[in-house]
């Protein structure tokens, strides 16, 4: 086992667009997928802006797409100008909206996310 290889240069640019669509206004939303993954970070998205999603998955996607963990990959929301601004480097998976996260055939309501958000913080505090 290794580590999987970085380009730098790729993830700076990724890095810069995100950060240049939060500070003009253009993305409604930013969130980094870091420890957890896409799930994690859909999930944490959904408890901080209290909306849930709609995210395609069929199951035949590789694992990893769902759960890996990796340097320069977020998730973000806005108006589609805005994805579509980001170009070859943005992938459409879902729309925002509604009381539910739903991953392919699974569905959280945004009230169980936050509950058990709200559990594991009390419980590690």
């Amino acid at each position: 086992l290794g580590l999987t290889p970085i380009n730098v240069g790729a993830v700076r640019e990724v890095i810069e667009l995100v950060r240049e669509g939060a500070r003009s206004g253009a993305l409604a939303s930013a969130h980094d997928v870091a420890e957890g993954g896409l799930a994690v970070a859909l999930a944490e998205c959904a408890v901080a802006g209290g909306i849930g999603a709609i995210v395609g998955w069929d199951g035949d996607e590789d694992p990893v797409q769902l759960f890996g963990e990796g340097a320069g990959r977020f998730v973000v929301s806005g108006r589609t100008e805005a994805i579509e601004a980001l170009g070859p480097l943005a992938t459409r998976i879902g729309t925002v909206g509604g009381a539910a996260l739903s991953i392919g055939p699974v569905d959280w309501e945004v009230a169980q996310l936050r509950g058990a958000s709200e559990a594991l913080a009390a419980a590690f505090a």
